[in-house]
C-alpha cells in the first residue's frame, strides 16, 4: 500500500521519503483505510470483500473515545491476517470523516448520530445496511464485524489480544474476580437475608390473610342468617324440620249439626 508517489527521480526524493514515512506510519499504525465522498464507492461497494467503515467527525467526543477502540480493531484484524497492506484481504477496515463531507446520497447511508459503524458485507451491498449497535469496545465490534461478515473469519479466543498479552490479561481478570468475591459474598448474603425475611413477612401476612378470611366468612354466614331467619320463621315448623305443631279446634255445637243435617235433605229432595 503506497501512501504517496516516492521515487528516486523526484528531485525532492529526500523530504518526500520522509513525508510518505511519516504517511504511512500514521496510516498503517491502525490498518485503516482512510476514505472521502469520492473513494467510498468503489471501496465500499467492492462485491469481493467485506467492509467495515466508521463515520466519524472532528469535534465530536463520542467519536474521538470511538476511534481509539476502532484503531485496535484494525489492528488486530490485520495481525490475524484478516487484511492485507495491499488490500488483498477478504476484509478492508476503514472509517471517513464527515466533518466538511458527507456520503453520496444515492448510497443511501442513514447515519442518524455519530460515530456510525457501519458493514457492507460481500454479495450483500444494497441499503438497508447494518450498523453496529453495542458496548463500542475492541472486542465487542470483532465479534459484531465476524457475526455480520459474509465469510468466516473463525476468530480466536480473545480475539483482541497478542498471545503475550493473554496471560496478563488472565491474570488481571483473576485479582479482579479475588478483590471482588468479597464483596459478591456479603452481597450475596445480605440478599440471601432479605429474601429470607421477605419470605417470612409474606407467611405471616398468608397466615394474617387467612384468619381474616376465616372471619370474614364468619361474618358473612351471620349475616345471611339474619337476612334468612325472618323468612323461615314464617315457614311452617314441618318444613324446618322441626316438631310438628298442633292448634286446638272448637267442635260445634249439636244444633247445628242437625240444622246442617235437614239442609242437606231439603237439597237432596229438591
Amino acid at each position: 500500500m503506497q501512501c504517496c508517489p516516492c521515487s528516486p527521480s523526484n528531485i525532492f526524493f529526500f523530504f518526500n521519503r520522509l513525508a510518505c514515512a511519516f504517511g504511512c506510519a500514521v496510516a498503517l499504525a491502525g490498518r485503516q483505510v482512510a476514505l472521502t465522498a469520492k473513494t467510498l464507492r468503489s471501496v465500499a461497494l467492492d462485491d469481493s470483500k467485506d467492509v467495515v467503515v466508521l463515520f466519524h467527525a472532528k469535534g465530536c467526543e463520542p467519536c474521538a473515545h470511538m476511534t481509539v477502540y476502532f484503531k485496535r480493531v484494525a489492528q488486530r484484524f490485520h495481525e490475524l491476517g484478516h487484511t492485507k497492506e495491499d488490500g488483498s484481504g477478504a476484509l478492508v477496515v476503514a472509517r471517513m470523516d464527515v466533518t466538511d463531507e458527507a456520503p453520496p446520497a444515492d448510497l443511501q447511508f442513514q447515519i442518524a448520530s455519530l460515530p456510525a459503524l457501519v458493514i457492507l458485507p460481500a454479495k450483500d451491498k444494497a441499503p438497508p445496511y447494518r450498523y453496529f449497535s453495542g458496548v463500542a469496545k475492541v472486542l465487542e465490534m470483532m465479534k459484531w464485524v465476524e457475526s455480520e461478515a459474509s465469510g468466516r473469519l473463525n476468530l480466536p479466543p480473545l480475539a483482541h489480544l497478542r498471545d503475550e498479552d493473554k496471560d496478563e490479561y488472565r491474570r488481571q481478570v483473576a485479582e479482579r474476580e479475588a478483590s471482588l468475591a468479597p464483596k459478591r459474598t456479603a452481597s450475596a448474603a445480605a440478599a440471601a437475608a432479605a429474601s429470607a425475611a421477605a419470605a417470612a413477612k409474606g407467611v405471616g401476612r398468608q397466615t394474617e390473610w387467612g384468619q381474616a378470611g376465616d372471619k370474614g366468612d364468619e361474618a358473612e354466614a351471620s349475616l345471611l342468617d339474619d337476612a334468612v331467619s325472618p323468612v323461615l320463621a314464617m315457614k311452617p315448623a314441618r318444613e324446618l324440620g322441626g316438631k310438628k305443631t298442633t292448634t286446638k279446634t272448637r267442635t260445634p255445637s249439636k244444633k247445628k249439626q242437625d240444622q246442617k243435617r235437614k239442609a242437606a235433605q231439603v237439597k237432596a229432595e229438591l
